[in-house]
């Protein structure tokens, strides 16, 4: 009978330990939740479907904004200057 280690050694579970150190730092560099970069060691479905709304606020939403403001100034001008007057 041959022996197997079932555990890791200290140098793997160190280096898990700074990857997962590594995956918390950028996400609060890029102010996201770590959810979005595989990391769901702290997470729930409560949680997750927060974090997305949460993101998805953060990211389309500012586009979004300013492409219904770019469309409604370039709609009013158009209406504008096909104004006709009745009376």
């Amino acid at each position: 009978m041959d022996y197997k280690q079932l555990g890791m050694s200290n140098q793997d579970a160190e280096w898990l330990a700074s990857r997962k150190f590594t995956i918390e730092d950028i996400a609060r560099i890029f102010n996201i939740s770590p959810i979005f970069l595989q990391d769901y060691s702290h997470s729930s479905y409560a949680n997750f479907s927060e974090a997305s709304r949460a993101f998805l606020g953060q990211t389309l939403r500012p586009h979004l904004v300013n492409f219904e403001q770019q469309l409604k100034d370039a709609l009013m001008i158009d209406l504008t200057s096909k104004a006709v007057s009745v009376m």
